[in-house]
């Protein structure tokens, strides 16, 4: 089936254009090679449909519902194509014929769904007027058969072909129904999501908005957010009916600003390798230095025991250490309220388990009436570890699942009195109060966090379609949400986006800029096209349309003067950096960047008054040093800018520009042998730098204004180049 399944991508494509009659043509090709009879009969119903609408338009008959009949009929066909594809991943693609495979002779209909969820219900009620010698027994095969009625349940919505009116409206009651468990709703939206995120369905997307309108449960809604949010990504084919619905959720405006927090989150998501990266790097070495210390009931750390000579030698050592290790925890703990996923790098490894070979686990709420969890629970039954990992534990719901089957395997190697540690809430908080976890910001970043580990961490993870991708993750830039409102948070999220290095993220959002005279919105996309795409003519009209709404923004009068300076207009930059000096002297960092224009523009004297002021107000500033010596090299006094190189070159952390512009000053007072010498530093010093002729042709005017010629600008890469290899 897989080298025929182009045809169905490009009838697809040709429902999109709208054209019915090839699109129908490329399916019949697919389903001549591939005979799947329930098929081929919905596909001659369509296009006999099509046919007699054809012939009634060959007759002349005047049809007022025709375009409404066309529809109809590029609908069902794309519906039809949407269930091939769905046969053809349930016959080739590993997540779907294990799921297949789960499912085989098991046919759940609406009703026998219904009565089964409400039923379990009423049995775990019902347990209270049992017997305690039978209780124990009946509740685990309670929980046992409903666990596998789950994960049955979970697979055939992952693998349910496309719904109808009455599928949509038969789940939007159920899993909103009061007479279900709210763990079950919860587990089975997700798998709605995983249906709907790889095979298009707007009946299911459809669900998961209603689901959101309507849910009173936070962690509900939540999760029918997410789901419908990741269904609708990029190549998702938003039709007019679609489209009407998120016109209507849309109107509530804190759907977009939900859309925008959740981007956000998405975004620390996406940086949780790096986030542990940094704590390896930073954190863990003071924390393993100090390993001497031991964690207490209530939290608190104490040494295990008393150093007598340490005392004597260094009184104040273990002070030291204390604040070491408080530092280090204080640190990882405002990586997690700032939004950081801190415990994946630990978590990771421990996806293992056979647990997590059911698919349905990836998502549950955690709970430790599951099956998986009867082990621990008898070890642990006259202790509240359990309750505390469910309530009080800061990991998102596999993590909690992932914590307490790895204590099932350590449990009865574990000291006494770390036994009795566990009986108290704050051993999993050890770093501070727990956060408040009923929120819809906490509920839904734990939710993305679970997202993550599964699109991450899953076997079967490459065998569909990943939101947390590159191609995916800035769902913000969906065209599908540009004239929705969005774009009201465009301004906050670029920001957010620079300030905490996304760069891939702000491109791909500002690059979605719509003319909509929106100062901030034309400042990001000044920023983009300045920063990204190289174009300083074009950022430099953004930044003064946006100036023009908006006079006094500091940031956008600042971009314009950088626009000014890479345009090369640097004495329109000059006044710019002037006015920014004027408003806010204290920012010296506005003075610095004038220094700089005023030496492009030829006004070295003004430079140098400028920086020796910078320098006197503070000494030893590199970037004020640097500036000085070139408008020093410039006005001429290289013997003066030379002292000055001297410091940087012997300072530490020596940067490359530094040799680069020494080179230049040496070479200008006629030393060629130093001169060389810094240049072959300066390329040694990083290899991401230019090749030296691309960093002569851009000072070239520089160089040329200070009496060197183009043939000694020529002469002395080869010079470079031949020493280099000599």
């Amino acid at each position: 089936m897989e080298n025929n399944i182009s045809d169905l991508n490009e009838a697809l494509k040709l429902i999109q254009e709208r054209r019915l009659l090839k699109a129908i043509d490329k399916v019949k090709a697919f389903l001549d090679i591939h005979p799947l009879a329930v098929y081929i009969d919905e596909l001659h119903r369509i296009d006999n449909d099509y046919a007699l609408m054809l012939d009634y338009m060959k007759r002349g008959y005047a049809d007022p519902s025709r375009e409404t009949v066309y529809e109809k009929l590029l609908n069902r066909l794309g519906r039809l194509i949407q269930d091939l594809l769905l046969e053809d991943q349930k016959l080739r693609v590993g997540i779907y014929t294990d799921a297949a495979q789960r499912t085989r002779g098991v046919k759940l209909t609406h009703e026998t769904i219904r009565q089964r969820l409400e039923s379990y219900v009423t049995d775990i009620a019902m347990l209270s007027l049992e017997d305690e010698a039978v209780r124990e027994q009946k509740e685990k095969e309670i929980n046992q058969s409903h666990s596998d009625f789950i994960s049955s349940l979970f697979c055939q919505l992952f693998l349910s072909p496309q719904w109808t009116e009455d599928d949509r409206t038969f789940y939007e009651q159920l899993l909103l129904s009061p007479a279900i468990e709210i763990s079950d709703a919860l587990v089975l939206v997700s798998a709605v999501m995983l249906s709907a995120i790889n095979i298009y369905d707007c009946q299911k997307i459809s669900t998961l908005v209603h689901l959101y309108q309507q849910a009173s449960d936070e962690r509900l809604r939540q999760r029918a957010l997410v789901g419908w949010v990741f269904s609708i990504h990029s190549t998702t084919p938003v039709d007019e009916g679609l489209m009407n619905l998120l016109q209507h959720v849309f109107s509530d405006k804190t759907t977009a600003r939900d859309l925008a927090d959740m981007q956000k989150q998405v975004l620390f998501c996406i940086h949780a390798e790096s986030d542990h990266e940094t704590i390896q790097r930073d954190i863990m070495p003071t924390l393993m230095k100090n390993n001497n210390l031991i964690l207490d009931s209530h939290g608190f750390f104490s040494e295990k025991e008393d150093d007598i000579m340490e005392d004597i030698l260094e009184p104040d050592a273990a002070d030291k250490r204390m604040e070491e290790v408080e530092d280090s925890i204080r640190q990882m703990m405002n990586m997690q309220k700032a939004g950081s996923d801190i415990y994946f790098g630990g978590f990771s490894q421990m996806k293992r388990y056979p647990f997590f070979y059911d698919l349905s686990n990836w998502f549950r709420p955690f709970t430790k009436s599951h099956p998986a969890l009867y082990r621990i629970t008898q070890k642990l039954k006259d202790s509240s570890f359990l309750d505390n990992v469910l309530n009080h534990a800061p990991f998102c719901e596999s993590d909690k699942y992932s914590f307490a089957l790895a204590m099932e395997s350590v449990i009865e190697r574990l000291p006494e009195q770390l036994k009795g540690m566990l009986n108290e809430k704050e051993t999993l908080m050890p770093m501070g109060q727990a956060e408040e976890n009923s929120g819809a910001a906490f509920i839904r970043r734990m939710y993305l966090q679970d997202l993550y580990r599964f699109f991450r961490l899953h076997y079967r993870r490459n065998d569909i379609l990943n939101p947390f991708s590159s191609d995916e993750y800035v769902f913000m830039a969906n065209p599908a949400y540009l004239q929705l409102g969005t774009n009201d948070y465009f301004a906050d999220l670029c920001l957010f986006m620079r300030k905490h290095h996304h760069g891939d993220a702000f491109v791909k959002l500002a690059s979605r800029y719509v003319k909509d005279d929106n100062a901030q919105n034309l400042l990001n996309y000044g920023i983009y096209l300045l920063l990204h795409q190289g174009d300083a003519i074009q950022a430099e009209a953004a930044f003064r349309q946006s100036l023009s709404l908006e006079p006094d923004d500091e940031r956008v009068l600042l971009w314009l003067a950088r626009a000014c300076f890479e345009k090369g207009d640097f004495k329109e930059a000059c006044e710019h950096y002037e006015t920014l000096c004027q408003r806010r002297p204290e920012h010296k960092s506005y003075a610095i960047n004038m220094g700089v224009a005023l030496s492009y523009a030829g006004r070295y004297d003004d430079a140098v008054k400028l920086f020796y002021k910078l320098d006197y107000e503070q000494p030893d500033s590199k970037k004020i040093l640097r500036g000085l010596a070139w408008a020093l090299t410039g006005a001429g006094k290289l013997e003066q800018a030379m002292g000055i190189y001297q410091r940087l070159l012997t300072a530490d952390k020596v940067e490359s520009v530094d040799f680069l512009n020494a080179g230049y000053c040496y070479w200008l007072m006629q030393n060629v042998e130093k001169a060389v010498d810094c240049f072959h530093q300066s390329q040694e010093k990083d290899s991401r730098q230019k090749p030296l002729s691309e960093q002569f042709h851009e000072d070239s005017n520089f160089l040329l204004s200070l009496g060197l010629t183009e043939v000694d600008i020529l002469l002395m890469c080869d010079l470079v180049e031949t020493t280099r290899t000599a």
